[in-house]
């Protein structure tokens, strides 16, 4: 891993440079409307998938992703697709990225419109001063929040298993799972959970996406959350209501079918 785009998510590195940081000033209104925007486009997108993905136990959904449910789980993504396309009128795939090493996010079909929800970022959500140096080692998708939350984006080692430990202690009364575990897959049930798979800028390319922080009401949280790829790395004991921390990708210019997404990781917006 190149220490040039590893840094950027290297906790200690960025503590560090935290204060030359590159701020992009959006005033207060600007930024409420915004967050406003992910949300109201979010919680359709989370209804029509409700209607298709029912919450499972989380013995339920190691059997769903066993080599006898393949077809089933394949069947059951391209639905999940399908339906997020007629809302949105896009949709994304995983490819080799044009730019950097590795993966990238591309349009496949359709045409992304400014101010849209394109994507959410997975992970395990750290609370300031939670314990996250270890995970940050060699790891290049954890992304830092305003406010000191830190979102632990990696799929693979030590993260996947805290995720999914995260996820099978936080069931519900009904011994059903509150957080979306089929991201760890790369290909997730919930077609929007590929945020961490977006690359960042380079001196040719500028981003095409920002992120958006928001707090998913707990209403929507107690309804959706099997459907929303982020669990909590420490107990919630007001579990029940309890909002959670999303980051939304939204496009900041249209992005036509084929062009790959772009962010920028060491950039944040603030009041």
């Amino acid at each position: 891993m190149k220490w040039k785009s590893f840094k950027h998510r290297f906790v200690p590195w960025v503590a560090a440079n935290w204060s030359t940081r590159l701020v992009r000033s959006v005033d207060s209104h600007s930024l409420i409307e915004k967050q406003f925007e992910a949300l109201s486009q979010l919680k359709p997108q989370l209804e029509t998938l409700s209607l298709i993905l029912k919450p499972l136990t989380p013995l339920a959904f190691k059997s769903n992703l066993s080599d006898t449910n393949q077809l089933k789980y394949q069947t059951l993504c391209s639905s999940a697709v399908k339906s997020l396309f007629d809302i949105n009128n896009f949709t994304l795939h995983v490819s080799p990225s044009l730019q950097a090493e590795g993966l990238g996010v591309f349009v496949n079909q359709g045409r992304v419109k400014e101010s849209q929800l394109v994507a959410l970022y997975p992970g395990t959500i750290y609370l300031p001063l939670q314990p996250i140096l270890l995970q940050s080692l060699h790891n290049s998708y954890i992304l830092r929040c305003v406010d000191g939350i830190h979102i632990d984006g990696r799929h693979t080692h030590l993260s996947r298993l805290i995720y999914r430990s995260c996820a099978f202690r936080d069931v519900n009364s009904s011994s059903q799972l509150t957080s979306d575990l089929s991201w760890l897959s790369l290909q997730p049930l919930n077609p929007l959970s590929i945020g961490q798979l977006v690359n960042n800028q380079s001196r040719e390319i500028q981003p095409n996406v920002e992120y958006i922080e928001l707090d998913v009401p707990g209403s929507m949280v107690d309804e959706y959350g099997y459907l929303l790829p982020n669990c909590c790395y420490g107990p919630r004991l007001d579990a029940k209501d309890a909002s959670r921390r999303v980051v939304a990708l939204m496009a900041t210019r249209d992005i036509t079918q084929g062009e790959e997404i772009y962010s920028s990781y060491f950039t944040i917006a603030t009041k």
